[in-house]
């Protein structure tokens, strides 16, 4: 039981320190991220993957507007619904971003090897299987 609770403290640090040393989880640096990867999306769209409220996203999003980095405009399909995409001054800083991002990670995981990066990847899948699964659907009701 010792062992196992020491793992799960560490997995606390682990995720602490990802949080809070790669960009959190839905700061204007992911939110320039996303959109590099994906040009245009609805703003609906772009709230389901950040998990954050219409207003917070709003917010953010506004003030990225108001600093040139990103463009607002009805959607043609649906004018109730707004579509989010990259200026050419906020695709160059999103790709700077990216860039950045990609040398951290090489940076954090350059104490492992190929076939260890491979080894605990697969640990990881098999573990965040294991936790989706139903037998753990009501633990975050606890």
């Amino acid at each position: 039981m010792q062992q196992m609770l020491a793992i799960i403290r560490q997995f606390r640090s682990v995720g602490h320190f990802l949080h809070y040393n790669m960009g959190g989880c839905s700061g204007r640096k992911r939110i320039l991220t996303i959109l590099l990867h994906h040009p245009q999306m609805l703003q609906k769209q772009l709230q389901e993957i950040l998990q954050i409220q219409c207003g917070s996203l709003s917010e953010i999003v506004a003030k990225l507007e108001s600093e040139g980095l990103v463009q607002r405009q009805k959607c043609i399909s649906d004018a109730r619904q707004m579509t989010v995409s990259l200026t050419d001054e906020g695709r160059e800083s999103a790709q700077a971003l990216w860039e950045e991002y990609l040398l951290k990670v090489q940076r954090l995981m350059s104490c492992f090897s190929v076939q260890e990066q491979q080894q605990l990847n697969s640990y990881l899948e098999r573990m965040l299987a294991h936790w989706s699964s139903n037998e753990f659907s009501h633990m975050n009701k606890m």
